[in-house]
């Protein structure tokens, strides 16, 4: 599954947490139409590099790249400095 929502939670000690969602899924659109839009170069360089042994590799590094993207939902960073009692949190949804 594609992730649709990322929440920056971002804590201060002593002060009110700041939550932002952000929409990834306007994202995505522009992500998917750029890779559809490189996949004719992509072919290409498939084709071209058959006589040397890549094709497999360049072909299957594109396909990785999906693969990427459906795998980052339920992805969670947490980020604590100590200097400035700060805690940043993301959650990919």
């Amino acid at each position: 599954m594609i992730p649709v929502w990322m929440k920056v939670k971002v804590k201060e000690k002593g002060k009110r947490a700041v939550c932002l969602p952000l929409p990834l899924f306007l994202i995505w659109i522009i992500v998917f139409a750029l890779l559809i839009a490189v996949l004719p170069l992509i072919l290409a360089a498939v084709i071209l590099a058959f006589p040397f042994g890549y094709s497999k590799t360049i072909l299957y590094s594109y396909i990785m790249i999906y693969a990427l993207i459906f795998s980052l939902s339920g992805l969670r960073v947490d980020v604590d400095t100590k200097e400035q009692d700060k805690t940043v949190y993301i959650k990919i949804i």
